[in-house]
């Protein structure tokens, strides 16, 4: 049973439910009840009970196709400024501390970047507000914390995840939000691919192009499934932290 689904998760099965009524000349009821069964629920109406009890990650990333495709988009007024990228940066919220825990933040990624893909085209503008969130709001690298068994998740600018300064010197101890038990062993597993070392995620830019991007995707996916089964005891550790 499909557990944590999102409201980009519960969008795209309503969009695939539609295609497949379109394509195989079912009802829409009978296609959406077929996407609750794929789920691991009875039908349509059982699944979103379920889900509406669940409790619920924060925050959780909501974003319509029309705003992606807009974030996409050059941003207008930039032509000339000297610094257009801390510009852009300045506008945007820290999310690194609102965090509620890794998952939280991997699940936020693992949304957006599936919205992202959702999108015909996929060409972010280097001007635009989706380039500089694939900076800071994907995950990079599982950092390893000196002298410990815990790793802390980063964007590509080496700040915690969902942070958009750069500039400050950051104290990877402060967030513990976004620290994570794991075995070195398994993360390591997880993240094994050529030319990067282990504990970074698909290390080519996702801004890149799309083949780039589901890459990632995959590989974020992947690190969920492997942070979701050490999320307990990472809970009672972070209670006794909050605890001493």
């Amino acid at each position: 049973m499909q557990t944590n689904l999102s409201p980009n998760d519960i969008e795209r099965l309503r969009r695939e439910a539609k295609q497949i009524s379109r394509d195989e000349g079912c009802t829409y009821t009978e296609a959406i009840n077929r996407q609750a069964v794929k789920m691991g629920y009875p039908n349509w109406a059982l699944m979103q009970h379920a889900v509406s009890t669940m409790p619920r990650r924060f925050p959780i990333f909501d974003r319509s196709l029309d705003e992606m495709r807009q974030a996409f988009r050059k941003v207008k007024g930039l032509d000339g400024m000297r610094d257009a990228d801390t510009a852009m940066r300045r506008q945007m919220p820290d999310l690194s501390t609102q965090f509620a825990n890794p998952m939280s933040a991997l699940e936020y990624a693992r949304d957006y970047l599936e919205l992202a893909l959702s999108l015909p085209r996929f060409d972010p503008h280097m001007h635009s507000v989706a380039w500089i969130e694939m900076r800071v709001l994907l995950p990079y690298v599982f950092e390893p914390l000196t002298g410990t068994d815990r790793f802390i998740v980063l964007g590509r600018d080496y700040k915690p995840l969902g942070m958009a300064n750069r500039e400050d010197h950051i104290d990877y101890e402060a967030y513990k939000n976004l620290h994570v038990h794991l075995p070195a062993a398994e993360l390591s597993q997880a993240t094994r691919h050529t030319d990067y070392k282990p504990g970074y995620l698909h290390g080519v830019n996702p801004m890149a192009g799309r083949k780039y991007a589901a890459a990632l995707l995959k590989q974020i996916e992947t690190v969920i499934k492997l942070v979701s089964k050490y999320e307990r005891s990472n809970e009672q550790r972070q209670g006794a932290h909050r605890q001493a």
